[in-house]
């Protein structure tokens, strides 16, 4: 499928890294769970809760449940983050953030097809995410993503 006049994404095995105009996008690994949760607490719409860091993140990356991708620009540095999870044949997407200089560069997209990919390997057939009411760039994003709202659903939640 193409995604830009430069830019050409194929259904490569989700552990393989992905070039997108000079910057990586990989699998994180388990030395990159300090940066990805600094990363995520610098966006206010993520909702990247105070409990959430390094130690639940290297979990996340560790287990067969989690998976985490980020893109790193040609210094090493990070500028996109993507995180979901596998509950049976449903996955889920939790964060995903760009910085904003490197928005609107096909980085989410990018993020979010590793994201898919990685689940469909893993026989997830249906996945879901949460979004803000308010966030109207976000909804027109997932929307161009193929996702659509969930009709006579509540959602509910509770910390604990």
């Amino acid at each position: 499928m193409t995604l830009s006049s430069n830019l050409q994404f194929s259904a490569a095995p989700s552990s393989e890294a992905v070039s997108l105009n000079g910057l990586t996008i990989r699998q994180a690994q388990v030395e990159d769970a300090e940066a990805v949760a600094q990363f995520l607490r610098f966006f206010q719409e993520v909702s990247f809760c105070e409990w959430q860091d390094r130690q639940q993140l290297e979990l996340l990356i560790l287990s067969q449940q989690g998976c985490c991708y980020i893109a790193m620009d040609p210094h090493s540095r990070l500028v996109g983050a993507a995180i979901g999870g596998i509950m049976g044949t449903r996955g889920t997407v939790n964060h995903l953030a760009i910085s904003p200089r490197y928005r609107q560069m096909k980085i989410g997209t990018t993020l979010t097809q590793s994201l898919l990919q990685h689940f469909r390997e893993r026989g997830v057939k249906r996945v879901f995410l949460f979004i803000d009411d308010r966030n109207q760039l976000a909804l027109n994003f997932w929307h161009r993503q193929g996702f659509a709202p969930t009709q006579g659903e509540t959602t509910c939640e509770i910390d604990l």
